[in-house]
């Protein structure tokens, strides 16, 4: 997308968004202003689908690294109570199973 024209980059982001959000292609038109012919126009254009799916992989990829963040801290929090001599086995098996059962991990004896 040329950088030239930042009301065009500005109108492909709005829209991008309220498609993230799940807003009808009605209730975009009704917001952005403009008619759901040319709000169709716009979805059909190259140059729009391009930058809506470089934002989406980007969306991803910084989701993505979140969640990693996240569970790497996990990770080290389990640790440091595993590690911890004055929490009792069966608490420290409750806490790791509590962590596991929250990540959607089933356990099963």
């Amino acid at each position: 997308m040329s950088k030239n024209d930042p009301k065009k980059f500005l109108m492909y982001y709005r829209i991008a968004e309220y498609l993230l959000d799940g807003l009808s292609k009605r209730q975009i038109s009704k917001k952005i202003g403009i008619s759901r012919n040319t709000l169709h126009s716009i979805l059909n254009e190259p140059e729009f689908n391009q930058f809506y799916e470089r934002l989406c992989n980007e969306l991803y990829q910084s989701l993505k690294n979140h969640y990693i963040s996240l569970v790497r801290l996990t990770i080290q929090n389990i640790e440091k109570y595993l590690q911890d001599k004055d929490i009792d086995v069966k608490e420290k098996m409750k806490i790791c199973l509590g962590v596991l059962r929250s990540c959607n991990i089933e356990i099963k004896f």
